[in-house]
């Protein structure tokens, strides 16, 4: 996603310094590298592993951002004119990519989570073996036994050539290796952990040409091994069912080895999807969470709030609005399930008490409330988003913005916060411990200067504020018991009367 630049600002060397020091509080930088561009720019080149000793600071500036993303276009901006100074669109690219970026440092999307050590503790993961040929596999997969299912597997990607290689494998008789498969002991379906590619490939091949458009044709003529020369080539350009009946049959026959696991804890089927998620493009811990919780009360209500089927597929008002604002807010980091991560967040930093990962907080709600009425998170969170929106109206509610107050960007770290601190304000409320009104003049006093800091006239900055700290787990839950303190606490009551 190519970060938005703020327009129109003018080209002062004030406005530059003041970005600059933005920029050097969230890169960790030596606070005196904002003072001048050449020696800035030198230090953003140095933590980006970018360096041209040769490079005018102009160059070095647009080397770097170049490497993080920046287009032709917008990079033409980036050198006054005369080609040696920096000019402030540059400033103000770095700083719109931080604040896209900012949920994707360490922490703010599950980066940092850890193995638990379920898969250590289990006295005995049960695997089996089912080898199956491919006639079978096929028959399983069209009457459900086997899921195939694009909304938490990797979408198959697989391109022409690679899936030609994988049929052209099958006729040759090379080993295959083995499918990796969950078996869920209620339903008996088995859910793909690893090798869904090799699956649908061979599926798809099968429907042959009375389905073009999902099936294909084998290598030409013109390939090596495929020419009339080789053994191959009675099949080459052909789709499944235009192939010799013997090549036919081969291709039926030919198995596919699978090792299934059963009988598995969630949270440790959790430990192996996440090991042997092989792909080209990684799975993220909500769409891996998307596959092992399927089906689960709580899995269900999560990811009908989110809004992950579509706003307008929700039929309870409260919930569709509660998609809408999500859809809104969030824009970009919705897309792979990040709404539906993002009710999970709040819900697990509200619920669960040891401090942990994100992801392994996520999974141990998700286990130690499987047998709760969904219906209770679905009304704590839902409220929770409500009464945010009202208590932090003039504060841009689950997002943050630039030194100038122009940009404003949905930032997940800061909206768990808001939103897990509500929850246990709402427990005081309904608990005669806390009014409304002392919540929301805490907000309105402090909230700011919490997130923000305060402005240091020696320092030329501002000071203490949230995001001025690493985002990792452990300030997370510390910030978020910091202003829960703020919010609750006997301050709050007194700020009220």
């Amino acid at each position: 996603m190519t970060p938005e630049v703020v327009a129109g600002a003018p080209d002062t060397e004030e406005q530059k310094r003041r970005l600059r020091q933005e920029i050097s509080i969230r890169l960790h930088l030596d606070s005196r590298a904002a003072a001048h561009d050449d020696q800035f720019w030198k230090e953003v080149g140095l933590a980006h592993q970018s360096a041209d000793p040769k490079a005018s600071t102009a160059q070095l500036a647009t080397l770097v951002l170049r490497k993080l993303g920046a287009a032709d276009d917008e990079s033409a901006d980036f050198a006054e004119e005369g080609g040696k100074a920096v000019n402030i669109a540059a400033h103000e690219w770095l700083l719109a990519y931080l604040m896209d970026a900012g949920d994707r440092a360490e922490g703010t999307e599950e980066g940092d989570e850890d193995d638990d050590g379920n898969l250590a503790r289990e006295q005995q993961i049960l695997v089996a073996n089912q080898d199956n040929p491919i006639q079978s596999i096929v028959q399983f997969i069209e009457d459900g036994t086997i899921v195939l299912d694009p909304d938490w597997q990797r979408g198959y990607v697989w391109k022409q050539r690679q899936k030609r290689r994988f049929i052209e494998s099958v006729f040759l008789n090379l080993p295959i290796p083995p499918v990796l498969l969950f078996q869920d002991q209620q339903t008996k379906k088995m859910f793909v952990i690893d090798g869904r590619q090799r699956l649908e490939t061979v599926y798809r091949f099968r429907k042959g040409s009375k389905e073009k458009k999902e099936s294909f044709r084998t290598y030409g003529p013109k390939q090596p091994g495929w020419t009339p020369a080789d053994k191959l080539n009675p099949a080459a350009n052909k789709y499944f069912d235009k192939l010799p009946e013997e090549m036919q049959r081969h291709f039926n026959t030919f198995v596919i080895p699978a090792r299934v696991f059963m009988n598995l804890p969630r949270r440790t089927l959790y430990e192996v999807f996440r090991r042997y998620n092989t792909g080209s493009e990684k799975l993220r811990p909500a769409e891996i969470r998307k596959a092992v919780y399927q089906g689960a009360p709580l899995h269900e209500m999560m990811y009908e709030i989110a809004g992950e089927a579509g706003v307008e597929a929700i039929s309870d008002e409260r919930e569709r609005e509660v998609a809408r604002v999500l859809e809104d807010t969030m824009r970009g980091k919705k897309a792979r399930y990040g709404a539906y991560n993002f009710v999970g967040r709040c819900l697990a930093f509200a619920n669960v008490k040891d401090e942990m990962s994100v992801a392994n907080a996520i999974n141990r709600f998700m286990d130690d409330f499987a047998k709760d009425d969904a219906q209770k998170f679905r009304e704590q969170f839902i409220r929770a988003l409500e009464t945010t929106l009202v208590w932090y109206a003039q504060h841009h509610p689950l997002c943050t913005t630039d030194s100038e107050g122009k940009r404003v960007a949905f930032h997940e770290w800061i909206a768990t916060i808001q939103v897990a601190s509500t929850m246990a304000a709402l427990n005081k409320i309904d608990a005669g411990e806390l009014t409304e009104e002392a919540a929301m003049e805490t907000v309105r006093t402090r909230w700011d200067a919490f997130v923000y800091g305060s402005w240091n006239d020696q320092a030329k900055a501002n000071i203490g504020g949230v995001l001025q700290e690493k985002q990792n787990t452990t300030t997370h839950w510390q910030k978020q018991r910091d202003w829960i303190a703020m919010l609750v606490g006997p301050e709050a009551t007194v700020a009220a009367q």
